[in-house]
C-alpha cells in the first residue's frame, strides 16, 4: 500500500483533512492536515484576533495549494535564519522536517514531512513565540506523529526545492 493510498484511507476516515482550494482553482498541490492543525485552521474561535490570525492561515495554506509562488529554504546551516522562506526545511535536513512560516503577528508555524512532490502532511502547529530556541525542537514530535499516522512510510526526500515543489518555488 502507497503513502498516497494510506492518505485516501485517512480522508475517508477523518483523520487527515484536505486543505480545499478557497477560489475553486485547480489544486497544484496538496496539504493535508491532522485534525489538531484542522481543528485551527478551521474551526470556530470565540476571540475575534484569533479567527482574524487562523483566516490569514487558512489563506495562506489555500495560496499553497493553488500553486502560488513560495519562497523555499533548504538551509546549509541550521543558524541561518532565512527570514523570506515560506517553507523551510529543519535541522537535521535527514529527518525531513518542515516548517510552514506564517508570518502576520502572532507568527504561525505548521509542522510537517512531504509525502511525495507537492504533497505537504501538517503534522503539528505552534504559534512562534511558545516555540522557544532553536526551532527545529519540533522535529522530534513530528517525527513520531509521522511514526503513529503512517507506520513503515518514509517521508519523501529530495536534493533541491524541485524535487519537493515541482513549480513556482523560489529556492532561497
Amino acid at each position: 500500500m502507497s503513502i498516497y493510498d494510506v492518505i485516501h484511507a485517512k480522508v475517508e476516515i477523518r483523520e487527515l483533512f484536505p486543505v480545499p482550494s478557497n477560489l475553486g482553482f485547480p489544486k497544484e498541490r496538496e496539504i493535508v492536515l491532522v485534525p489538531e492543525v484542522n481543528k485551527f485552521v478551521f474551526g470556530l474561535h470565540t476571540d475575534s484576533k484569533v479567527r482574524t490570525r487562523r483566516l490569514k492561515l487558512e489563506i495562506e495554506l489555500s495560496w499553497f495549494v493553488e500553486g502560488g509562488e513560495v519562497a523555499v529554504a533548504l538551509p546549509h546551516d541550521p543558524y541561518v535564519d532565512q527570514p523570506d522562506a515560506y517553507l523551510r526545511l529543519l535541522h537535521p535536513w535527514a529527518d525531513e522536517v518542515w516548517e510552514i512560516r506564517s508570518k502576520m503577528q502572532p507568527q504561525i508555524r505548521v509542522f510537517g514531512r512531504f509525502a511525495g512532490p507537492n504533497f505537504f502532511v501538517a503534522l503539528l502547529w505552534a504559534y512562534r513565540n511558545d516555540l522557544g530556541h532553536p526551532p527545529w525542537a519540533q522535529c522530534g514530535t513530528c517525527k513520531l506523529e509521522w511514526e503513529r499516522m503512517f507506520p513503515g512510510c518514509s517521508p519523501h526526500t529530495g536534493r533541491t526545492v524541485h524535487d519537493y515543489i515541482t513549480k513556482n518555488a523560489i529556492p532561497l
